[in-house]
């Protein structure tokens, strides 16, 4: 809540707000002991949980704190207000720099002036350990009386350092930031472009920057992108713009020696760049000095030498340009060109809000001229999008996002598309409410957004591409998967500019190892382009870029003809990819490539856990896997699951002689166990015969030969059997999700049972055999809900904020199911009829709550005493970093030349 006047913080008085700011607000205040005013800057109370920002509040406290100087805004006190910190400054009246340039440049003398009070308060802080890095006109502030402050010491680096508000801190941001990205693009040195650890010359590099601005009232290095500004630090001259010309030909020195790229040859500290430029104003003085007593000789004597001098020093000029030219073309030749423009890379860490942790189940998107990332991020099993400038610190929550996920940008940059809640949406990058475009099936895999402003995507994890315009309508089928030719999905589309056609991925069997990459015209026929390869994008240097076996992959390609004309080689390793087919890299048209380093995720990513009732939980197996469903046996004696991202089996487990075996021995995928009511067999989906999916049954025990019970056109999972073992829950995928039932006597052919434009997904039957709990969007998001079967009937809702995942108790007096980041129990009775209680939270879980046709992630006891869940073995501890690389494009050439 904002602060008010008349209101006390500590002994000060607030008289009134003086400004806003990232990391909150900032207030005119009275010290009612010294009869003062000053500033009081108060950290907002909704980031009082947010360690980074804490952390950045800390660091500008500490480091002002510690030093006392005139150039130097002076810090007085600190304390605590509602819980929230806040510091104590002196008031300043005046502007920032930035305020003043956008009137133009300064005069050279105070522009001079200004520099020299700058450099002494950064000598007074080097001195102390402190290196700014982030000296930048909004940084520093003009007084009404004369006197320049350096602000903002938000991420200095700091030596030694000791905590004030009980944050963890060390002489680098977050960890090891000394080695990552921060600062501000056009000001930043090349050594913090390109992630290298840094010292106090770095400030120097910022204050050349800012010298160079404050002469010209252009930036040196600013460029369209934050990436082709990084570029232009690392490699361009800036003595060799148009603008340089500005700068008196005596302070050029002074300032291309602040803007070396080495930092070796720059001034080695502030204290040796502020005597040569107090030395520079002395000797300004004298000549001033001299000029007056010169000026009763005749000027025309002066200027006539003048003309002289510099008539010999152009003849001589010339003379040597003559001879140097002539070295250098004798050296190079005739055809000598250019030498290629070297790539540089360094590490952006995303870091999310305080308790939201990086979601990498879909790839990151950058925006088309790389100056945004938008990614997801995960609190509590709730994701949500987030959009950072590639030059700033901070991401930024899109509201409206809750449950996205699978974000991309449209062509101009201004939309990002993404999935949630069963509904393909799009958001503006400027802000405001999402706009629903189509509703999709909950699983998806991936997105494209053409030029014709359409949008090309996959709704399931097993069909073809759809096709629907950017503004809404009605979506088309683009492709068709042929399971003939072993195919499974097609998914990570990409369309072609000029909209003429698209890339991507085929699955085929079980994982993507043999995966394909094709490319189709609408209405045109099917062309293979590469065969082992995932998530192929097109670079303008006339590349076909694709994924293989953790490794990037580039061939010249044919834009017209599309074909593929050379042979593929590597040109990245290193990069990560996913169970799904996604590839985690992108790069923007201006040739920065964006990746996130390392294998692809290990197997060993899950483990099988008993939970009680109060939250604890006790491992079940010593080993950690990959564990893709889980269902406990009707006496509890044994559990039966699934393993593998790919080539999964069912295997059961016997909880008192702790043995594992095998139950399924096809070589492909067989998954989403689920015991029949006398736990004598297991139903189980089958892909084996690269169809869509099929329905068997087998001895639980392993003693006889398993049995079809159903295969469709679609995907359909078994999910529940009725008590009396006579009827299959299940789930069928079509436009939506949608519930089915099938009976073991008769034709086997499945009924609606829930079916209609929503996504109802997650059956599972009363112990009563008279209602059917599931889970539905029909709200807009996912609801657990229950209805009579067979019907009809009215329906009742369980839960109330969120649920997936329903299950019954054995006894039929609880249901329990998954909220966003919680374990719920609802009291229930079956007879006469179904009458629920108010949800109750039983235990806190990190597991995702999406719900998905194929697996359950947990189950209960008979007794209704604990339950088995999948639960993460390793959590994340620090955020990911990506990778970033400018100059790509020139890489790429290099290493695959387009014939």
């Amino acid at each position: 809540m904002p602060l008010t006047p008349a209101e006390r913080v500590g002994p000060y008085e607030i008289l009134g707000p003086l400004g806003k700011g990232g990391m909150g607000d900032v207030y005119r205040a009275l010290d009612t002991r010294l009869k003062r005013e000053v500033a009081l800057k108060m950290i907002a109370e909704s980031a009082v949980g947010d360690v980074e920002r804490l952390e950045r509040f800390e660091r500008e406290t500490r480091a002002v704190a510690a030093l006392n100087h005139p150039n130097i805004l002076a810090i007085h006190d600190t304390g605590f207000h509602r819980g929230a910190p806040y510091a104590v400054t002196e008031l300043l009246e005046g502007e920032t720099l930035a305020e003043r340039l956008r009137s133009g440049p300064l005069a050279p003398k105070r522009a001079t002036e200004i520099i020299c009070q700058i450099a002494d308060g950064l000598s007074a802080a080097h001195a102390r350990g402190v290196v700014h890095r982030d000296i930048k006109p909004e940084n520093i502030f003009l007084t009404n009386d004369g006197r320049t402050k350096i602000l903002d010491f938000g991420i200095a680096r700091i030596e030694r350092p000791t905590s004030q508000f009980g944050v963890r801190t060390g002489t680098r941001t977050r960890g090891s930031s000394a080695y990552l990205l921060v600062g501000t693009a056009g000001y930043m040195s090349p050594e913090q472009v390109r992630g290298k650890p840094i010292d106090a010359r770095t400030d120097i590099f910022s204050l050349g920057s800012l010298f160079f601005e404050a002469l010209t009232g252009r930036q040196a290095f600013s460029r369209e992108s934050a990436v082709e500004t990084f570029g232009a630090v690392l490699k361009d001259d800036p003595a060799a713009y148009p603008e340089a010309e500005k700068i008196p030909q005596d302070l050029k020195r002074f300032v291309f020696r602040c803007l070396e790229k080495d930092p070796a040859d720059r001034y080695q500290s502030a204290r040796d760049l502020l005597l040569d430029l107090r030395a520079y104003q002395a000797e300004g003085v004298r000549e001033s000095a001299a000029r007056v007593q010169f000026r009763s000789e005749p000027p025309w004597r002066h200027r006539r030498t003048r003309v002289l001098l510099r008539a010999v020093g152009g003849v001589l000029l010339f003379a040597l340009g003559i001879l140097a030219g002539r070295q250098w073309w004798r050296a190079a030749g005739r055809d000598a060109s250019p030498p290629p423009r070297a790539s540089a890379r360094f590490l952006l860490e995303l870091s999310p809000p305080a308790g939201f942790t990086f979601w990498q189940r879909h790839v990151f998107a950058v925006s088309p001229d790389g100056s945004r990332l938008v990614y997801v991020a995960d609190q509590n099993g709730r994701t949500r999008l987030f959009l950072r400038a590639i030059d700033s610190h901070e991401a930024i929550a899109l509201p409206g996002t809750e449950d996205g996920e699978g974000p991309f940008f449209s062509p101009d940059g201004q939309w990002i598309g993404f999935f949630a809640a069963s509904r393909l949406k799009k958001v503006s990058v400027a802000g405001g409410a999402p706009v629903e475009i189509c509703r999709v099936p909950p699983v998806t895999r991936g997105a494209s957004w053409g030029p014709d402003d359409a949008i090309v995507y996959t709704p399931a994890n097993t069909t073809g591409l759809w096709r629907v315009p950017a503004a809404g309508g009605s979506p088309q089928a683009l492709t068709s998967v042929k399971h003939e030719n072993g195919e499974q999905s097609h998914r990570w589309p990409e369309v072609l500019p000029g909209g003429k056609a698209v890339l991507f991925t085929i699955g085929v069997g079980g994982s993507f190892d043999g995966a394909r990459i094709a490319v189709q015209e609408p209405g045109g026929e099917r062309k293979i382009l590469i065969e082992k390869g995932i998530n192929a994008r097109y670079a303008p240097t006339g590349h076909l870029v694709f994924s293989r076996g953790g490794s990037l992959y580039a061939a010249p390609f044919d834009l017209e003809r599309l074909e593929v004309r050379g042979p593929a080689v590597p040109v990245l390793q290193g990069l990560r990819t996913e169970a799904t087919g996604a590839a985690q890299y992108a790069f923007s048209s201006s040739g920065t490539l964006f990746y996130m380093p390392g294998p692809a995720p290990a197997t060993a990513e899950q483990t099988l856990l008993w939970v009680s009732r109060d939250g604890k939980s006790t491992p079940i197996l010593g080993k950690r896997t990959d564990f893709r469903a889980v269902r406990i046996s009707p006496d509890g004696r044994r559990l039966a699951f699934s393993i593998g991202v790919s080539d999964q089996n069912v295997w059961i487990y016997d909880v008192a002689r702790g043995a594992m075996s095998r139950l399924t021995l096809a070589s492909s995928e067989e998954f989403d166990p689920v015991w029949t009511p006398d736990g004598m067999k297991v139903t189980y989906t089958s892909e084996r015969n690269a169809r869509e999916p099929e329905m068997f049954w087998v001895p639980a025990d392993g003693s006889g030969s398993e049995e079809k019970l159903v295969s469709s056109e679609r995907p359909q999972f078994a999910q529940a059997w009725s008590p009396d073992g006579n009827t299959l829950a299940l789930t069928e995928i079509g436009d939506q999700w949608d519930i089915w039932t099938l009976s073991r006597e008769g034709d086997r052919r499945p009924r609606p049972f829930a079916v209609s434009r929503f996504s109802e997904a997650q059956p599972d039957f009363a112990p009563n055999g008279r209602w059917i709990a599931y889970a539905s969007d029909e709200s807009g998001r996912y609801e657990v809900y229950a209805q009579p079967y067979p019907g009809p009937g009215r329906k009742l809702q369980i839960s109330i904020e969120g649920g997936v995942e329903p299950v019954w108790a054995r006894n039929g007096r609880e249901l329990f199911y998954r909220a966003p980041g919680k374990m719920m129990a609802v009291e229930t009775r079956l007879e006469p009829d179904l009458i629920v209680g108010p949800p109750r939270m039983l235990f806190a879980t990190s597991a995702f709550t999406d719900p998905d046709p194929e697996f359950r992630q947990y189950d209960v006891s008979p007794d209704g005493r604990r339950f088995v869940m999948i639960g993460t073995a390793e959590e994340r501890t620090t955020p990911p970093r990506l990778a970033v690389v400018l100059e790509w494009f020139s890489e790429l050439a290099r290493r695959s030349p387009v014939p």
